[in-house]
């Protein structure tokens, strides 16, 4: 793949940077970003990147570690950048150089999105569950998984506590919010890693490249697949972007996506009344309904680009009819 190549933005993959499509950018809905601390050092999240001026303040970051943290990580602020990063004149880091590049913004750029940092331990992953399950958030998007220590019985008493407490969260939290997250980088060896694989609520992602191929490191029996291979802001300058690949950096853009399904369901014409709004706004919060319009909008066969789907919706005149027609198993 060449350095051309790979300048390619999510947007640009789902060809959602046309003009006619700017008023659907996720407004009106709300996004929670889980992810590590960081892998080395004190790290936290760029929020003083450009692709967040004025809309990701320290307010809406919270840190679940005693010790403070800098904001200076990349994998927080590229999976934030593809969500909800606002356009901005840039540079692209490849192979060592500088180019010129403008980023066209994330899929949602207009929901709200709020950061929750955590350090590489159970208990930290918990409580950040816990505050994310009041803050009211449509969509979660955690592009981070855990490698159990094994399967089955023998398992650490404490160990596998910590295990069923957090499934149970999750089981709560997607009663009410979406979850998407990263399946994981592993294929076949490691399949699709913990919390990704608690099925019953969470929307695992996969990821794909440009050309529909389904990437080697993506596990089977995902829930979904999307573009894996992206350009996203980086740090540490505050108009940096770096290229990244991996399913990490597929689940925001699906997160993002689901963002702009919500947005139109909240502002959809209603002919027949308010029960009929009332009715489609309960019903797209259960993950089945959501999963079957993501695989209805993109898949790894057919490359349906979702700015085809959200342009038909502009102009829709019952929002209902088209809800139900995309949620059907038709």
């Amino acid at each position: 793949m060449t350095d051309e190549q790979k300048v390619k933005f999510a947007v640009e993959q789902m060809d959602l940077n046309q003009q006619d499509l700017k008023d659907i950018n996720g407004k009106g809905t709300k996004i929670a970003i889980i992810d590590f601390i960081g892998t080395k050092g004190d790290k936290g999240f760029h929020c003083k990147h450009k692709a967040f001026d004025g809309t990701i303040t320290e307010d809406d970051i919270k840190c679940f570690k005693k010790q403070k943290f800098k904001d200076v990580s990349n994998h927080v602020t590229m999976c934030a950048g593809i969500a909800v990063g606002k356009p901005f004149k840039g540079k692209f880091l490849q192979n060592g150089r500088y180019f010129k590049q403008d980023y066209e913004g994330g899929v949602a750029p207009g929901a709200k999105a709020s950061i929750f940092l955590i350090e590489r331990d159970l208990d930290c992953f918990l409580d950040a569950l816990k505050a994310v399950q009041s803050g009211n958030f449509d969509v979660v998007s955690i592009s981070l998984g855990h490698k159990q220590k094994g399967e089955g019985e023998g398992l650490p008493e404490d160990y596998q506590k910590q295990l069923d407490n957090i499934r149970e969260a999750i089981i709560k939290l997607g009663d009410s919010t979406h979850i998407v997250i990263s399946a994981g980088n592993y294929g076949r060896v490691k399949g699709v890693l913990f919390p990704a694989n608690i099925e019953e609520k969470v929307i695992s992602v996969g990821g794909f490249n440009e050309f529909g191929r389904k990437l080697d490191y993506t596990p089977d029996c995902v829930s979904f697949t999307g573009y894996g291979e992206v350009c996203a802001p980086a740090g540490p300058a505050t108009n940096l972007l770096q290229w990244a690949t991996g399913t990490s950096m597929a689940t925001p853009a699906i997160a993002g996506l689901i963002c702009l399904f919500i947005q139109c369901a909240k502002e959809g014409k209603y002919p027949n009344g308010e029960d009929d709004r009332k009715d489609v706004l309960q019903r797209i919060k259960q993950k089945d309904n959501m999963l079957r319009i993501l695989k209805k909008t993109i898949n790894d066969e057919e490359q349906v680009k979702p700015a085809e789907i959200l342009r038909a919706i502009k102009k829709l005149p019952d929002f209902k009819i088209w809800f139900d027609e995309m949620t059907s198993d038709n």
